[in-house]
């Protein structure tokens, strides 16, 4: 199997960056709807994701959503699953 371009593939993503933190730590939230994971941390999570040949997922806590929707575009994970407390509404 071919390694794919993770930053390329991910690169319309929004991940937490600068702006993202500043304006968390103005607003105390993080209202920005993004990933809250930077760009770095999103990119090593989909290499050891395609190395290790994962094909389910399970994410607890998903705020935003951002994270969970680019994985499964990437994966197709089955099955793949989300919750939150939904603290965001």
């Amino acid at each position: 199997m071919a390694e794919r371009d993770f930053k390329d593939l991910l690169r319309s993503v929004r991940c937490w960056d600068a702006d993202v933190e500043r304006f968390y730590q103005e607003n105390k939230q993080p209202i920005v709807d993004c990933a809250l994971q930077n760009k770095d941390e999103l990119t090593a999570l989909c290499e050891w994701i395609e190395q290790e040949q994962i094909k389910s997922y399970l994410e607890v806590g998903c705020w935003t959503g951002r994270m969970v929707n680019a994985l499964q575009e990437l994966f197709r994970f089955t099955p793949c699953a989300a919750c939150d407390l939904g603290i965001a509404r």
